[in-house]
């Protein structure tokens, strides 16, 4: 949905730990793209909800598999992306199979500020 529209993954790594698996991405946000047109004119802030949009898209990236949100112990949304300041991102993703999906564990950052972090629980489509 976001993904080569709102940003772009420029490198992902996957590796296998002893009970999930870690994804590392690097990523590019298009400052141009209409979403920051509205939110907010004149002072550009990416939304709560594309942050946990895009942690979701790269983990069905990996998984090749659709996914749906069915519990969130935890969203923390931790300090404002501005396109206008910078347009790289990064995010480490660990999740583990459970019997319907995964429990997924992540952040979005930069190396100073981590902007998102994300506890939850994903179903299968």
């Amino acid at each position: 949905m976001l993904l080569n529209d709102l940003y772009t993954i420029n490198r992902v790594f996957s590796k296998p730990l002893e009970t999930q698996v870690q994804i590392d991405a690097s990523l590019t946000i298009d400052p141009a793209h209409k979403i920051f047109q509205g939110h907010f004119p004149g002072r550009p802030v990416m939304p709560g909800v594309c942050m946990l949009q895009i942690v979701k898209e790269i983990a069905e990236h990996q998984l090749a598999k659709k996914l749906l949100l069915t519990t969130a112990a935890s969203l923390k949304f931790l300090a404002v992306f501005d396109p206008r300041n910078n347009t790289e991102l990064s995010a480490e993703i660990r999740f583990k199979p459970n019997l319907t999906g995964i429990e997924l564990e992540g952040k979005l950052y930069h190396p100073d500020t981590t902007f998102f972090k994300i506890k939850a629980v994903f179903d299968y489509v």
